[in-house]
């Protein structure tokens, strides 16, 4: 997407939760909570210094960890499936 905008000399805007992903694609963020602009500045700046709390909480979330599942106990049984 970023070669298509960097191309055609354009601008492509991005509407998602999940700032990580923004950061790989846009010069520059606007948070929007509620549909109120709450923080706006270039992408490395924002992300090195959140201003906002929501926005500190959106860039958290690249924080934390997703658990794995170390048990081996069945998870799942499905028995007597027919395929037609």
């Amino acid at each position: 997407m970023r070669k298509i905008v960097e191309r055609f000399d354009t601008a492509a805007i991005y509407i998602t939760h999940d700032l990580a992903v923004v950061a790989q694609m846009a010069d520059r963020i606007k948070v929007l909570r509620y549909g109120e602009d709450v923080e706006e500045s270039e992408t490395r700046k924002m992300l090195n210094d959140p201003k906002h709390p929501y926005t500190k909480s959106l860039w958290s979330v690249r924080a934390l960890q997703k658990t794995v599942r170390e048990s081996k106990d069945l998870m799942l049984e499905i028995q007597s499936v027919n395929a037609s």
